[in-house]
């Protein structure tokens, strides 16, 4: 009866064996991550436009630039809108009138 209970033991352990190696063959295999600056160095641009006087915007750029090795560029308006918002929002609506009164003719 003794050698019965061996014999299943091995062929229980063979069993697990076999399973685990096929699980770990047939495991889905994740590619290695690849750093964004080396494939994409000089294809990625940051463009900053801000019209607040807060840096948040150029910071996250910043933080973007340095992650993924890309070249920044800030934009800058030729007449900054005013800086109260309620007259940035006149100035804006104005120049968006214009653009389309221009467009029309």
């Amino acid at each position: 009866m003794k050698p019965f209970f061996i014999a299943l033991a091995v062929i229980a352990v063979i069993f697990v064996c076999i399973v685990v190696a096929g699980a770990l063959m047939f495991r889905k295999k994740e590619a290695p991550p690849i750093p964004l600056t080396a494939n994409l160095r000089g294809r990625i641009a940051i463009v900053v436009y801000s019209q607040s006087k807060v840096r948040n915007t150029a910071e996250v750029a910043e933080w973007i630039r340095k992650n993924t090795g890309g070249d920044m560029f800030s934009l800058e308006m030729e007449t900054p809108y005013p800086e109260p918002y309620s007259e940035t929002l006149k100035a804006a609506s104005k120049d968006i009138s214009e653009r389309q009164t221009s467009r029309a003719c």
